[in-house]
């Protein structure tokens, strides 16, 4: 992840040097946004692919939708 984001920008992983981007969306298919993830952690993903030659990266789980509401820090 770049070290500056949008919160609700969507993820998309490149592989090696490519320009080829692919989303990375989540057990109900919606897109992974830069808040649902954390930088430096592993998540278990498979490839989904189409006949079209498309693709995506699957996270095998669901993702936390909103941080919304949630304090800043506990005192």
């Amino acid at each position: 992840m770049p070290d500056t984001t949008t919160i609700n920008a969507p993820v998309v992983i490149t592989i090696g040097a490519g320009t080829t981007v692919y989303p990375l969306t989540d057990c109900n298919c919606a897109q992974a946004t830069a808040e649902s993830i954390h930088t430096r952690t592993r998540y278990a993903t498979r490839v989904a692919t189409s006949a079209t030659g498309t693709g995506t990266f699957k996270y095998l789980g669901c993702f936390c939708r909103s941080h919304a509401g949630a304090p800043a820090s506990i005192s």
